[in-house]
């Protein structure tokens, strides 16, 4: 391996590059998926969901306190990691044998992958877990290059922060860091002396410290389970425990492991373009035979963080937890990188061999020309700098309300904007918030069924009480976004004048395609058909003005507007079809059902238009 200089301007502009681009496409208002509730985490100094996270909350609520748009600063926090770990890898590949200009080139190519865009523009862990299993790579890579003790303090300081950041990711990027470092076995355990391996050990204490951070909040306001009290908390929340029922669903088998191991094949491949895929092929099998070791440990790399949290998890493969799941595989996304640039090297050499110099000339202009498609192409799939729907959201729930009403919120949808736009952003501070989870420290109420019943009576006799999406509570008054709890008057639809161009826009670009993210998708479609079937019976019962009517015809437009309105019809109707309306809603979807679709609306979908054939042919 020949000597690698410090390449300085190189670096700098792939820094600068990475960081400008993503900070054009960041959002700077509040967003769905984790934001809303990592902004409140840094904000009120909280406790963010297990297993905490202290190493990122605790640096975003530095970053929220220097004065102006927490939103900003908070997504500047993420960029910035992304942005330095473009650096590390520029690094990697010059470590790993690429030129210069390729590195940079590289680079950029890797940063621009879709998933790691996406998840680099906003408040999120995984940007600080893509930097530091980046410098453990890096690391690692020059120990065995070159073996030096002074090095394992900082391999040990720079796991311990890691683990404090995102374990389960560094846990299944581990093994294939060690199979990297077999063929230094015996200098890694001559070098570590006892003095050596003290300071390994506390360099690796220092680095998991943060976890300390996490028992002095007394009392945090935000809090997934309150104050952590003792070891015995401490470990419960670390281990992720309560997620054991989100990680493995009841429903979930085998047969979806087997769907998401095909479709995240297809998701590598579509990072870029599915022309990267045989050229990282390539890449790996020329590095594979120069290095074994190393490259069978980077393969193991990618491996971990793809198929085998796929093995780990029992999600449904569905629509929704598809979504969740793609932010966790960044570092396999990182690996296919760096093998395509690999890939890239290795013809680039094998072409200069054959002394065709134009031919090499078109090579390098093609390379370039990918990666500025890329780039391209991932600023459009990314550019959420006009992202408004989760704030629009917060903002007309809140602002509906009537004065010092009680709303009870559920789902990091509700609690993540909505609890962001109240508790940091100070907007209707007369509405008092629960959050069905109790995550509110300072608002607690009961998670029995019954005795949620019994206290929304008791808090009816001063307020007037809401819910958005809420197990347990007595129906009452519906709204389309929320139901006013009002039991002498069940099944009563409402309607508000605020949520009626919030509902029109948002089915408007649902249809026309142009929301980009999948947790924005999922959140519309939703909506949509609670929205469909609240306008749909306020018209059925003449009780729509003109704005209610025309908001219905931008709803009916998507699948599901469509489906909530033929399924409201048919239950109205005491299982009457009325054909006219069911075609004219249906119809246009017969071919085009949305993926967002769970299977049980694809169902309905079906079984209705099966009963309309079915009466064509009586």
């Amino acid at each position: 391996m020949p000597r690698i200089k410090f390449e300085i301007l190189p670096a700098v502009a792939v820094l600068a590059v990475v960081f400008s681009l993503y900070y054009a496409t960041m959002p700077v208002l509040v967003t769905f998926e984790d934001a809303g509730l990592f902004l409140q985490v840094c904000a009120l100094d909280g406790i963010a969901h297990p297993p905490g996270y202290p190493l990122f909350t605790s640096i975003c609520s530095a970053s929220t306190r220097l004065g102006g748009n927490q939103v900003i600063l908070a997504n500047l926090t993420s960029i910035t990691f992304s942005a330095l770990s473009s650096v590390v890898v520029f690094f990697i590949l010059l470590r790993l044998g690429a030129r210069r200009s390729l590195c940079f080139v590289g680079a950029l190519f890797i940063f621009s992958a879709k998933e790691i865009w996406a998840q680099s523009i906003v408040v999120e862990v995984y940007s600080l877990n893509l930097l530091l299993v980046s410098l453990l790579l890096i690391l690692t890579i020059k120990y065995v290059d070159s073996p030096k003790t002074s090095l394992l303090p900082a391999i040990a300081l720079i796991l311990g922060l890691a683990l404090a950041n995102h374990w389960p990711l560094v846990v299944v990027s581990m093994p294939g860091i060690l199979l990297s470092m077999v063929p230094r076995t015996q200098n890694l355990m001559r070098d570590l002396k006892p003095s050596v391996l003290a300071i390994c050990v506390l360099a690796f204490l220092l680095g998991i410290s943060p976890y300390v951070w996490m028992f002095m909040k007394s009392a945090p306001v935000f809090g997934y389970y309150g104050e952590i009290k003792n070891v015995f908390d401490l470990v419960r929340y670390i281990s992720r425990d309560s997620y054991s029922g989100i990680d493995n669903a009841v429903t979930a088998d085998y047969s979806d492991k087997l769907m998401y191991v095909w479709w995240y094949l297809g998701e590598l491949a579509r990072q870029w373009t599915p022309i990267v895929m045989p050229i990282a092929v390539a890449g790996f099998v020329q590095a594979v035979r120069s290095n074994p070791y190393r490259h069978c440990g980077l393969l193991a790399v990618l491996l971990g963080n793809s198929l085998l949290l796929i093995l780990l998890l029992g999600f449904e493969f569905n629509y929704l937890f598809r979504s969740v799941f793609s932010a966790y595989p960044l570092f396999a996304i990182l690996v296919v990188g760096i093998y395509t640039v690999l890939g890239a090297e290795s013809i680039l050499v094998l072409l200069a061999s054959m002394a065709r110099k134009q031919i090499v000339v078109i090579y390098r202009v093609a390379l370039v020309s990918i990666v500025a498609f890329c780039v391209v192409d991932g600023y459009g799939k990314n550019d959420r700098s006009r992202d408004v729907i989760a704030d629009q959201y917060a903002r007309v729930i809140l602002q509906s309300l009537p004065e010092d009403s009680v709303l009870i919120i559920d789902a990091d949808s509700q609690v993540g904007p909505i609890g962001y736009m109240q508790r940091v952003e100070g907007l209707r501070k007369d509405v008092v918030i629960y959050s069905a989870d109790n995550i509110f420290s300072d608002k607690r109420m009961p998670i029995e069924k019954e005795a949620r019943s019994n206290w929304v009576e008791e808090m009816r006799a001063n307020r007037r009480v809401f819910s958005i999406q809420v197990d347990g509570l007595t129906q009452g008054k519906d709204y389309g976004l929320y139901i006013e709890h009002i039991p002498e008057s069940p099944g009563e639809y409402g309607s508000h004048a605020l949520h009626l161009p919030f509902v029109e826009s948002r089915a408007r670009e649902y249809q026309a395609g142009s929301i980009l993210q999948e947790a924005d998708v999922y959140f519309v479609h939703q909506m949509l058909i609670a929205t469909g079937h609240q306008l749909f019976e306020r018209i059925a019962r003449g009780q729509a003005g003109p704005d209610e009517i025309a908001a219905l015809k931008a709803v009916q437009q998507t699948f599901p507007g469509a489906l909530a309105i033929a399924t409201s019809s048919i239950v109205r109707d005491g299982g009457k079809l009325n054909r006219a309306l069911l075609e004219f809603v249906l119809l246009p979807f017969e071919d085009n059902i949305p993926e967002v679709a769970s299977s049980e609306q694809i169902a309905s979908f079906q079984t209705v238009l099966g009963l309309l054939k079915e009466e064509d042919k009586n």
